[in-house]
């Protein structure tokens, strides 16, 4: 049989206790970023490449393509890291 503890909290210790708590519940929780992504073709024109470009950095795992069924598509995110690591 387990045996329960009591523990007495002052009304000041449970408000700062209670405060802690949703204040460290706000901070912990990231917002969620919804992906989006991109054709080849915009993806050809944002980084002004060829299509047999874009090939490539496949094979090289470079720029890699998400295929859906017969759709080929690229994560807004990796383009946007490369854009930034091309500055």
């Amino acid at each position: 049989m387990s045996q329960v503890q009591l523990i007495n909290l002052s009304i000041t210790d449970l408000k700062c206790l209670i405060s802690d708590v949703i204040r460290s519940e706000g901070e912990a929780k990231p917002q969620p970023t919804a992906e989006t992504y991109k054709t080849r073709e915009e993806v050809c024109r944002l980084l002004s490449v060829d299509e047999s470009t874009l090939w490539r950095w496949a094979k090289k795992d470079y720029l890699k393509p998400l295929k859906v069924g017969g759709l080929v598509r690229y994560k807004s995110t990796d383009i946007a890291k490369l854009l930034e690591d091309g500055q």
